[in-house]
């Protein structure tokens, strides 16, 4: 599922997505369920499986542990944190900078506790109607954007999610696992070429200034969103008005 043409995926033909984009099987949601990954395999095996199972099992875990030590470390190269995509989701070449990369995301909480997954960024989305949101930086900047990210854990399922719901820390070797296992299912882990091609983007976006046709389009957008800002600010002052 992974793709060297940075351009989303849904602005290519069929044909196109199926000659660039490894196989995948079928739609599963379980990648962002917030079942405890320890309860999940312990329930797993609740029975007693078969020699032909057994066999089957191994060589699965085999496979898993021979592909973690090739791409282990590419997707610690391709992973961005939560301050770093906040930074590029308003830049006007964010598709460039952000779609393949790798990012640790809150999905909920598991009995008291945060529950995480590491997932790809399978696109960059604004709908029309898309709030505007702040995504508070470490340093105390602020940054304004009404994008999210469309994520995918490893299988063809994807969800939306805010910036301002990943994680600034470093993804754990149980989050990397669980992601593996599901990658490795379906055919869709990266290579070293991804990581080169996220790497190079990323290097041409962060290590150069905006042109003068980018610094518009990003003075365009915080104009609108300052616009949004005050619609929305006189509208609550109208409601509270009526109220009193």
């Amino acid at each position: 599922d992974f793709e060297l043409d940075v351009e989303p995926p849904r602005s290519q033909s069929r044909a196109a997505r199926s000659s660039t984009k490894m196989p995948m099987s079928a739609t599963s949601a379980l990648d962002f369920d917030v079942e405890d990954d320890d309860d999940a395999a312990r329930r797993s095996r609740a029975r007693s499986p078969t020699t032909v199972e057994r066999d089957r099992d191994q060589e699965f875990e085999d496979r898993v542990k021979e592909t973690s030590a090739e791409v282990y470390p590419i997707v610690r190269a391709m992973f961005l944190t939560r301050d770093r995509v906040a930074k590029l989701i308003e830049h006007p070449r964010y598709k460039d900078a952000l779609h393949t990369a790798f990012v640790r995301v809150l999905i909920g909480v598991s009995q008291g506790r945060k529950t995480y997954r590491l997932a790809y960024v399978y696109e960059v989305v604004e709908h029309e109607n898309s709030r505007v949101y702040r995504v508070q930086l470490q340093s105390g900047e602020e940054v304004h954007t009404n994008r999210k990210l469309a994520l995918k854990a490893g299988s063809d399922s994807h969800r939306e999610f805010r910036v301002d719901q990943l994680s600034n820390s470093p993804f754990t070797e149980s989050e990397f696992n669980f992601w593996l296992r599901n990658a490795i299912k379906r055919e869709s882990t990266p290579d070293k070429s991804h990581e080169i091609a996220l790497l190079a983007h990323l290097a041409s976006i962060e290590g150069a200034p905006l042109n003068k046709d980018e610094m518009e389009i990003q003075l365009q957008r915080r104009r609108k969103f300052k616009k949004l800002e005050q619609d929305i600010y006189e509208e609550l002052q109208d409601i509270s008005a009526r109220h009193k």
